[in-house]
C-alpha cells in the first residue's frame, strides 16, 4: 500500500463525511466515512528505504498519527454529540442542546484499549 495514496483517500473521506454537515449514518463503523485505513496502514510499503534523510519514512510515521486523529474525530462526531452547534450541523439534530452538551468533549487514546463497536482505541470521557 502506498502511504501517499492512503493519505489522499483519508483526506477525501474526511472532507466528504466530517466537515460542517455531518450525518450519523456516514459515521457508522462499517460506512466508508468511518473506514480511514488503520488496518491497511500496517501494509504500507516505503519507496525509499535509505537511512539518511528519509522523507518517505517521516511522512509514513506521521500518517499513522493522522489516522489515529481522524478516527478519533469520526468517533467524536458520531457518539459525543447529537446536536448542531457552532460550525457543525447535523440535519437529523438541528437544535442546540445546552443542558446536555455545553461542555468539552475529551478523548484519550490508549493502544491497549479496544472499546467501542469499531475496535478503535479511543475512549470518551
Amino acid at each position: 500500500m502506498n502511504p501517499y495514496a492512503l493519505w489522499k483517500e483519508m483526506g477525501e473521506v474526511m472532507t466528504e463525511n466530517v466537515t460542517v454537515v455531518r450525518y450519523n449514518d456516514r459515521l457508522r463503523p462499517r460506512s466508508r466515512g468511518a473506514r480511514i485505513g488503520s488496518g491497511r496502514y500496517k501494509n504500507v510499503k516505503l519507496s525509499d528505504t535509505g537511512m539518511w534523510t528519509n522523507q518517505n519514512l517521516s511522512f509514513t510515521r506521521a500518517l499513522g498519527d493522522m489516522i489515529k486523529y481522524a478516527e478519533t474525530i469520526i468517533r467524536g462526531g458520531r457518539w459525543a454529540r447529537d446536536e448542531s452547534r457552532g460550525a457543525h450541523y447535523k440535519p437529523d439534530f438541528p437544535d442546540r442542546l445546552d443542558e446536555q452538551y455545553l461542555k468539552a468533549t475529551l478523548a484519550r487514546y490508549d493502544v491497549r484499549d479496544r472499546h467501542g463497536d469499531d475496535g478503535a482505541g479511543a475512549r470518551w470521557m
